[in-house]
């Protein structure tokens, strides 16, 4: 009902065992989840647009931070310096399904990894 885990066991070292394992084993659990849901941000220079439609192909520089797949791509525009109300804008462009490197597949990019 609670959800809460029960430990038993005749040695009392194999009890901390058990609570060891599945104190780690949550742990991993949570990572993995939480690990889904975090944005990591990071900066790009784009080099090159292999294509402009759906689904868009850029070729870019990671100038700082960690580019990751999941990760969503924004782009900012500027606000005008001559009017003084004017915002931010945020354009979300899409989210990032694929990252590569001299056509090997990476998991992430980072700013040594290059284009």
């Amino acid at each position: 009902e609670n959800d809460i885990k029960v430990f038993t066991a005749n040695i009392i070292y194999h009890l901390t065992d058990f609570f060891t394992k599945y104190v780690n084993e949550v742990r991993e659990e949570r990572k993995i989840k939480e690990g889904k849901e975090a944005v990591f941000p990071c900066v790009l220079k784009c080099v090159q647009i292999f294509r402009k439609n759906d689904p868009i192909v850029i070729g870019v520089d990671v100038e700082n931070g960690v580019l990751k797949i999941g990760t969503p791509l924004v782009v900012y525009r500027e606000r005008d310096p001559k009017d003084k109300n004017s915002q931010v804008d945020r354009v979300k462009i899409g989210v990032v399904e694929s990252i590569e490197h001299n056509h090997k597949k990476l998991k992430e990019a980072r700013k040594t990894t290059g284009s």
